[in-house]
Formats: structure tokens, sequence, C-alpha cells
């Protein structure tokens, strides 16, 4: 099996609260052990960004549909890469969302999240955390 992992950045379009979010990790979560795919995401109030990890069809596919979703525009494939090991391999999708200015435990919040995950991705979710 080829395992593909991509991380994208997007804009929300709508207003989008935080039970919208749980709503959306929640069907996450479902199709993605259905597909085997794995990941995580955090929302700041006006971006998302996503991991998505898992059989390279499936997640071409996954994305395919991420592009055609009318809640978010601007999508940017930050990182796209074939890898050897999952970064999130716990998770269906976890998901934070983190205030304008993230505070400690937010940020250890994601830290924790990400754990499993290599160096530049915890620097880029870091970094996309303090925007």
């Amino acid at each position: 099996m080829n395992l593909k992992s991509i991380i994208y950045i997007s804009t929300k379009v709508h207003n989008f609260s935080k039970d919208d979010l749980e709503a959306l990790l929640a069907r996450c979560e479902e199709n993605n052990r259905a597909s085997n795919i794995t990941g995580c995401l955090i929302y700041n109030g006006m971006n998302f960004m996503q991991l998505i990890e898992g059989d390279e069809e499936a997640i071409d596919a996954c994305m395919a549909r991420i592009l055609k979703d009318d809640r978010h525009s601007g999508i940017v494939t930050i990182r796209e890469k074939n890898i050897d090991s999952r970064e999130c391999p716990e998770w269906g999708m976890a998901g934070r969302h983190v205030s304008a200015q993230p505070d400690t435990d937010e940020r250890a919040q994601i830290a924790e999240m990400l754990e499993n995950a290599a160096s530049d991705t915890r620097r880029l979710f870091d970094s996309f955390s303090s925007l």
C-alpha cells in the first residue's frame, strides 16, 4: 500500500461555529474510518489547516471531495508527499478550535494531537495556530 499525506489550508466561506466544527469532525471521523484515512484539523475562526493521510487512492478521493466543499475556499496545498508511516495513526480526525491568540493550553493540545508527527508537521501547525 502506498501511503500519502497532504496538508492544506483554506478559508471559511460562511459563519462556522464551534458546534459546526464538532459536527464536521464527527462526520470526518466516520467517513475517514471507513476509508482508513487518519489526520487532524485545526480552525482559528477564519481558516482551516488539515492533515490527511492514508492510501494514495483514498487520499486523492478525499481531496477531490474537499475541493468541492462549499464551506471553504482558497484551498492551498502546503505539503503533499508519499510517506512510510502515519503521523496521526490513532486519529480518524482529531480537531481543535484555536483562538486568535492561542494560549499555552491550546498550544499544548495541538502538540499532544501531533505528538507522533514529524517536526516539520508540528512546526506548520504551530505556525498556523499563531496567525
